[in-house]
């Protein structure tokens, strides 16, 4: 019996089957441990295509970069990748000061955004150049990310003389088709 599955609902229309999924894994749970059903609203998780594809990426900059930091591997590139741009959480325990780098984001669309600002910063302060495979989950995601501000810019109107934020839109925009 799997442990930490969840139930999708996305309309009042599918509720009683959805019920009936549910009394079902609950009667099959084996209770060695307890369950615990909890409500919440669903966030599209990050794909393990793209936690894939920031691992690939991971190696091919350890790979570029051997003779300038022979001892970062991979993982040395993860962790610091992650602190650069997820920052860290600090915390006070007594007179000691702990430090913990956050996690990679849960949504795909928080990954993909951290997952271009690794694109970037790779490209331009390391002159590295990341492989992007065209089918990929962060290649999708960047597109929606595009066609969405793209919509946004539709929305405040052709931004002939706007306002600074329907320049600041431009400018977005402007970045994110430079990275594709």
């Amino acid at each position: 019996m799997s442990q930490g599955d969840f139930v999708k609902i996305n309309s009042t229309t599918e509720v009683d089957a959805k019920v009936q999924h549910l009394q079902k894994r609950l009667r099959d749970w084996d209770y060695q441990s307890p369950c615990c059903v909890r409500l919440t609203a669903y966030r599209n998780p990050a794909s393990m295509d793209q936690v894939a594809l920031f691992n690939m990426w991971c190696r091919e900059i350890a790979q570029a970069m051997k003779k300038r930091t022979p001892k970062a591997d991979a993982e040395a590139w993860k962790l610091w990748l992650k602190r650069k741009f997820l920052c860290t959480d600090t915390y006070q325990v007594g007179k000691d000061t702990i430090e913990k780098v956050k996690c990679t984001p849960k949504g795909k669309a928080e990954m993909c955004k951290f997952m271009s600002s690794v694109l970037v910063f790779a490209d331009d302060k390391l002159n590295v150049r990341l492989g992007i495979p065209k089918n990929s989950e962060y290649t999708h995601e960047r597109k929606k990310a595009k066609q969405k501000a793209e919509a946004a810019l539709d929305k405040q109107g052709s931004g002939k003389g706007g306002s600074p934020a329907s320049k600041a839109g431009e400018n977005e925009v402007s970045q994110q088709q430079g990275l594709f």
